[in-house]
């Protein structure tokens, strides 16, 4: 089969509308059953909507395939794009890649200066969603193109003569962006986003609305402002080289008096069905609607959307899983609630439900999204929809935290947060509604109505930010396998706009610490470019004037928490090194070292050792967190952001920073074996979080210091029962260490363990995603401590990434990024007979597949072309058999794309150029 070309990306996207770079970024990979298969050569053609070419690169001798930059004539606003690549491979042949497309945005230093902010000039109240519209000609037999650039402050959506404007997928299928202009630190940026609108117009009249909510602009979510506001221009252009621009001003009229009757990101959605849509038509007269006032609140800047968008998952959306119905409650009493009356059981998203009734219904999994519902009842009729993450349980005994009879919903965890939504039917035969302008997070609903309701579907609707899913596993340990699928769907969930700590609760912050600690398993789950890229941006602009960066971002409800926080504002460095290490991504380096210096150079170097005021150590830990042990950890920090700093330095040729950052790094070394290491070599504190980092981070004077920390170590791990005792902080890195020190079979038994605390653990007491806290329900014992308790708290699933890069084998080369050269080191332990796992890198799926069989472990592995590879495989506990059914000796370059490179007794190397290689050892 010839080569192929794919995932062909301008600025990390396929086929984007408004590029608001002067240079953007061209990424392909190549795909081949040919082993050895690189690239030798690349050429790029860009071409306008004329034909006419714009930037030829010539043949260019390279094998790299992401981040060429665009050196082409200046880009013009507005304009479509086409570009070619024509590929030269090692074997002679020619691969090519024809009608990429991307389109510029405005280009301008002020976008939409031409359009006012327009709110409305009766109402102040920012929970009351307000519509605006204006109705304007077209010539269509005379238009080539037009193009909407909008904006709001708060939630929003377009409509163009009725229809929801929306984006085309490379298919050509609609696809739509939900809950813009997204989550940004808004008194300093908001998002515009673009669209072709060329098919929405017709000849004549036509009407262009939007309906804005408070979203995170002036809701509970956000406070950045106090009324809502829209702004966007339509942008005609006619085949005799003129244009026609119909921007937002004092000529738009706006109302309240819509379907929207209350939105909020907390508090859930009430809809109106009775109250006619006709507005959004030509032919309404809108002489009754209110005039529109200039809003001046807004004093940032506006930028073209970056970033992944919030897009309803198709691939995620869940059916009802069961449903019931209950009438009542038994056997309640002063110390439970009772269990509910159920008079249908066993249902699925079809049932007829009286008032006086409540339904409930189960999705199977808990999410982020909506609910979508088809139903018919009388006109007036109001559906009322409560969510919850679980259930309550025996007997709704209130002793184990329950608020409610059980079979209920559980929701008391939701704190202040409403989240209801309350659909008042029109009365029509069948009428379907979804909220629009709110998510929930929630595994169940509870339904009631005020006059029977025929239910004729129920859909759990899935939304993110998670652009694909680019890493799957399997294994032969089925509780692994819903840990993999909890973390995923953490992922999901949490990776909205921003990656919020939880989607249900009155928070759904950018908690800059679970970014950090996750960020690396994010990039193997799912493709998290974008989406990291953009959240650095937003954290670079929280930082304050000491340098400090803010323990949310963007900093929402919780302006300023925590300012330069050890592990939260380290987010600053550590999100941006992952980037690059898992992406290639310099150019998030390049625009925030600046920020980045500023902070470890310019906060952290004035503060002395001790590190930040504002801390929190090792969230949640179980062992102590005290005042010393949250110094430790300042300190540890501060040198690996160092370190970090060093090795970004280089990446983007600022070699005179490397010799600073390595000076902070022996500096805060030093420190750390004069503060906090015994005459004996030991850490003083045996915490474990305290041993890990001075192991994981070499912080520790000599090999016997390492032995006697290791001995801490493995002995804490001993006595708690082979369990972990960690936090947030300490979680992060525990398999990692104990894989660094060469006890995998320790990391393996932490990873198996099924006591609290533990990964299967909460597997075992039913979780569907990662919770915040290990025991945030029991079996035995109930809930946890309602004022901070999540069901869906993504921090912990960061297991993951040592499970791809141990279990799975599949590790990134620092030295050679984004997998352009991987290092393949598996660790086995025969206690997992099975794994098979893939992942789909910047350059290209690498496949392994481990297997345990009549004493035999069989490691397969397949490196995609244009990429090479080292692997590496322990012989502590083996002996190699074969290599490819060869003997190892026999195994050549030229032959087999592989070669043995070095042997011991403790491991031996493969060289793997783009081939497929299979490796089976004995056990000894």
């Amino acid at each position: 089969m010839p080569a192929t070309v794919y995932d062909v990306k301008t600025n990390r996207m396929v086929n984007p509308i408004g590029v608001d770079s002067k240079k953007p970024a061209f990424s392909w990979k190549i795909k081949s059953n040919k082993n050895g298969l690189v690239q030798k050569s690349y050429a790029i053609t860009v071409k306008d909507e004329n034909g006419s070419e714009v930037w030829n690169s010539g043949e260019v001798l390279s094998d790299v395939s992401l981040n060429i930059r665009y050196e082409g004539k200046a880009l013009k606003p507005s304009a479509r794009y086409a570009w070619d690549l024509l590929l030269t491979l090692s074997d002679g042949t020619k691969a090519r890649y024809e009608g990429a497309t991307f389109e510029t945005g405005l280009l301008s230093a002020s976008p939409l200066s031409d359009a006012k902010w327009i709110g409305s000039s009766t109402n102040t109240d920012s929970q009351k969603p307000v519509a605006f519209r204006k109705v304007f000609s077209v010539k269509k037999a005379k238009l080539v193109k037009a193009k909407l650039y909008s904006t709001a402050l708060g939630n929003y959506e377009n409509f163009m003569n009725g229809e929801r404007v929306g984006l085309k997928d490379k298919n050509g299928d609609v696809y739509y962006q939900e809950l813009k202009p997204g989550f940004t630190e808004a008194n300093k940026k908001i998002f515009y986003n673009s669209y072709d609108i060329t098919d929405y117009l017709r000849n004549g009249q036509n009407v262009i609305s939007a309906i804005v909510t408070n979203g995170w602009w002036s809701g509970r979510a956000g406070k950045y402002g106090k009324e809502n506001a829209y702004k966007a221009k339509v942008v005609l252009f006619y085949n005799d080289g003129s244009k026609e621009v119909i921007a937002t001003g004092l000529d738009w009229k706006c109302s309240c008096d819509i379907a929207y009757r209350f939105a909020d990101i907390f508090d859930g959605e009430t809809y109106d069905a009775r109250i006619s849509d006709k507005w959004k038509y030509i032919g309404f007269n809108d002489s009754k609607w209110d005039k529109v006032k200039k809003n001046t609140e807004f004093t940032g800047k506006l930028e073209s959307w970056i970033g992944s968008y919030i897009t309803a998952q198709k691939d995620a959306e869940l059916s009802v899983e069961e449903a019931w119905i209950y009438d009542g409650v038994t056997d309640a009493s002063e110390e439970a609630f009772g269990k509910i009356n159920v008079v249908e059981d066993n249902l699925k998203g079809n049932f007829t439900l009286l008032p006086g009734q409540k339904a409930v219904v189960d999705f199977g999994n808990n999410h982020s999204g909506r609910e979508q519902i088809c139903v018919s009842g009388k006109k007036g009729t109001v559906i009322t929809i409560e969510h919850g993450e679980t259930l309550n349980d025996c007997n709704g005994l209130k002793s184990r935290g329950n608020d409610g009879p059980e079979r209920s919903i559980y929701n008391l965890n939701y704190r202040s947060a409403k989240a209801t939504t309350n659909y008042i039917l029109s009365g029509s035969e069948c009428e379907c509604c979804s909220p629009t302008f709110t998510f929930y997070g929630y595994r169940y609903l509870e339904i009631s109505v005020s006059a029977p309701v025929e239910f004729k579907d129920i859909k759990g609707i899935v939304i993110s930010s998670v652009e694909e899913i680019i890493g799957k596993m399997t294994t032969s340990n089925e509780k692994l396998n819903k840990l993999l699928s909890n973390i995923k769907w953490g992922q999901y969930s949490n990776y909205l706009s921003i990656p919020t700590d939880c989607p249900q609760r009155d928070e759904r912050q950018g908690w800059t610490a679970d970014t950090q600690v996750f960020a690396e398993a994010g990039c193997y789950i799912g493709n998290s470019e974008t989406f990291l890229h953009k959240f650095s941006i937003d954290l670079a602009e929280t930082q304050n004037e000491e340098g400090a960066y803010s323990g949310t971002a963007p900093r929402g409800e919780y302006d300023g928490a925590g300012w330069g926080c050890t592990g939260w504002a380290d987010a600053g460095i550590i999100v941006p090194y992952y980037l690059y290490t898992m992406y290639g991504d310099k150019e998030i380096i390049e625009k925030n070292w600046d920020s980045m210096e500023k902070y470890v150079v310019g906060f952290l170097g004035k503060l002395g050792k001790r590190g930040p005021v504002n801390r929190w150590g090792d969230w949640l830990a179980y062992e102590s967190n005290d005042a010393e042990i949250q110094d430790i950890l300042a300190v540890a920090y501060y040198a690996w952001d160092a370190l970090l700093m060093k090795i970004m330095a280089a990446a983007i040729g600022k070699n005179d920073r490397i010799d600073l950052y390595q000076n902070i790094y022996d500096t805060e070394k030093q420190y750390f074996i004069e503060k906090y290491v015994d005459e004996k070599g030991k850490v003083k504190r045996g915490e474990q979080s305290i041993c890990l980092y001075a192991l994981y981070l070499d912080l520790l004077p000599d090999e016997k210091s390492v032995k006697a920390v290791i001995k801490q170590l493995t002995s804490n791990i001993a006595r708690n029962g082979n369990r972990l005792q960690t936090g947030f902080l300490g979680t992060k890195i525990i398999l990692n260490t104990l894989t660094k020190i060469g006890r995998n079979d320790l990391a393996y038994s932490i990873l198996l363990q099924e006591a609290n605390p533990s990964w299967l653990y909460s597997v075992n007491q039913g979780a569907t995603t990662i919770w915040e806290r290990w025991n945030s329900y029991t079996l035995d014992k109930g809930f946890g401590d309602v004022g901070m308790n999540s069901f869906n708290h993504y921090a912990y699933g960061a297991v993951a990434a040592w499970m791809f890069r141990v279990m799975a084998g599949i590790n990134v080369d620092v030295d050679v990024p984004a997998f352009k050269h991987s290092i393949i080191a598996p660790y086995p332990d025969e206690r997992i007979k099975k794994v098979d796992a893939s992942y789909e890198s910047a350059y290209g799926k690498i496949e392994v597949s481990s297997t345990f069989r009549g004493g035999k472990w069989t490691y397969k592995v397949k490196i995609p072309a244009n990429t090479s590879a080292i692997v590496i495989l322990p012989l502590d506990a083996f002996e190699l058999v074969s290599v490819n059914k060869k003997e190892s000796k026999k195994v050549k370059m030229d032959t087999d794309c592989t070669e043995m490179v070095y042997r011991d007794r403790k491991c031996v190397k493969f060289a793997v150029s783009a081939a497929s290689a299979e490796f089976v050892l004995n056990k000894k």
